[in-house]
């Protein structure tokens, strides 16, 4: 028998065909392979389905008019943007559809981002979208833009986007320009006023370290932006060293907001390197606003730490604070500022002080008429703390200096303390202090304690000895003051 070796495949028909099978898989193995999508995307019309790498990229579907009627977007995994993902308005260019949903799949968190110095998503007169994170059964949705830059926002609505709902989300952002109010979130409206209804509820704003956290300009009657609700959302980190900074900024063109249930908080401490006033909640336009339910202070959603400001310049902050032209009605209810301590340089001894809890130097206002406000609190010390290298820094409860009418009434104030960083430096506390004139003013039924033992004294002065300055020269009630030496009601 003659035997002989063939190696391991020998030339057979067989191993032929098995040696033809194996190229085929090492190229297929080696072959560049298309990235995996991240966006699917299904539609009553036009193309019923389709897969796609980036949100971009499903947008300018919709826009050509590939994907038509009732559009639902699941995001499956990460995404990077390279580019803005625009949804434009139905009805403009090929766009056809009555409405767009966006939701994680999959059970885990999925993360749309990017590092654009431009808007991260930007809905352009897009209306009936909603951006649901769920927060159930592991799924989650983090939208974020890490770059730095003055046109840097995470999420836009402009040109009269409407009727658009971002709820269980977390939305991250660290643009830097304040003028332009390039931030985390925008409105902007250009036509004429309809209500917007944009409802961001329940969602987190609380990533990276932008100048504001959520903004809204419009555009001047009757173009403003109307008709929107920021609720139950964590709004946090919004900083910047050298310039002034706000957590909620309802700037100008906007008018019949809602503003309620958030929480404002710092979670690490802030160091300030130029003189500003800082902000919790802003509101300087229109009018017929409800600003309810909020909570400024402490270092996270909980209610736990403290909102800690430092520095050794002139830093100032007003938790709500409150500038509305003529007459303009606005309600501030059942608001809690507690757990901030601030460290200054200011000596600001007049109006709103260097810290105050509630300011409004325009609009007519009812304050704690409905639900009471609370600054500081009904019991404990140190709620809310001002030390300054300079003596007279006034930490005022309430502040108002609007020539309309405001009532104030059925508040509790409490736990303030304002003192030096030296035993010759001294402080001063106001629990609610009147500057300038007013049409009508009402202060009834609130609630104050003194501060701290050592600064009785002075609570004793404002009480006493400034004619009710403090609390408004002499009007039907002034403040009960209870828990405390000087314990009366005064009329």
């Amino acid at each position: 028998m003659n035997c002989r070796s063939k190696g391991l495949l020998a030339s057979t028909p067989s191993n032929r065909i098995l040696s033809a099978w194996l190229l085929f898989l090492a190229i297929v193995a080696l072959a560049p392979r298309p990235a995996l999508a991240q966006i699917n995307l299904s539609a009553t019309a036009g193309t019923p389905a389709a897969s796609y790498t980036t949100l971009k990229g499903a947008f300018d579907a919709i826009n050509a008019g590939t994907h038509q009627g009732a559009i639902a977007i699941s995001v499956t995994g990460n995404t990077t943007e390279l580019a803005t993902a625009v949804l434009a308005a139905s009805g403009s260019g090929a766009a056809t559809y009555s409405g767009v949903v966006i939701t994680p799949r999959g059970g885990a968190t999925r993360v749309i981002g990017g590092s654009l110095d431009a808007p991260l998503i930007d809905l352009d007169g897009a209306d009936n979208v909603t951006i649901n994170g769920l927060n159930s059964g592991g799924n989650a949705l983090i939208l974020t833009n890490l770059n730095t830059g003055a046109a840097a926002l995470t999420l836009r609505f402009i040109n009269d986007a409407s009727n658009n709902n971002i709820s269980n989300a977390a939305l991250s952002g660290s643009g830097t320009d304040n003028t332009r109010c390039r931030l985390v979130l925008h409105w902007h409206g250009y036509r004429q006023r309809q209500q917007l209804s944009v409802q961001l509820q329940h969602c987190s704003a609380a990533g990276g370290t932008p100048t504001n956290g959520v903004v809204s300009i419009g555009s001047a009657a009757p173009a403003e932006n109307s008709g929107n609700t920021i609720g139950n959302c964590d709004v946090a980190n919004f900083f910047n060293a050298s310039t002034a900074t706000v957590g909620i900024l309802i700037g100008s063109g906007n008018t019949q907001w809602t503003v309620n249930n958030n929480r404002l908080f710092q979670s690490v401490p802030r160091t300030y390197t130029t003189a500003n006033v800082h902000s919790g909640i802003q509101i300087a336009s229109g009018a017929d606003h409800i600003i309810s339910g909020n909570r400024i202070g402490f270092s996270s959603g909980a209610g736990t730490g403290v909102y800690t400001m430092l520095g050794t310049i002139a830093t100032r902050l007003i938790a709500i604070d409150i500038n509305l032209t003529a007459a303009a009605p606005v309600s501030v209810q059942g608001n809690t500022v507690s757990g901030i301590s601030l460290a200054t340089s200011s000596g600001a001894t007049t109006t709103f002080g260097v810290l105050c809890g509630i300011n409004i130097t325009g609009g007519s206002a009812s304050v704690g008429t409905v639900t009471p406000n609370i600054i500081g609190g009904a019991s404990g010390v140190d709620l809310l703390t001002v030390t300054s290298l300079t003596s007279g820094a006034l930490l005022a409860g309430i502040h108002t200096s609007s020539p309309d009418a405001v009532t104030i009434q059925n508040n509790t104030i409490g736990g303030l303390s304002s003192s030096g960083t030296t035993a010759t430096v001294a402080g001063s506390v106001t629990g609610i202090n009147v500057s300038g004139s007013t049409a009508s003013l009402t202060i009834i039924g609130n609630t104050a304690r003194q501060p701290k033992r050592q600064q009785l004294a002075r609570w004793y002065q404002w009480l006493y000895h400034r004619k009710f300055t403090g609390i408004g020269n002499q009007f039907r009630y002034c403040l009960a003051v209870r828990n405390s030496q000087c314990c009366k009601q005064h009329r």
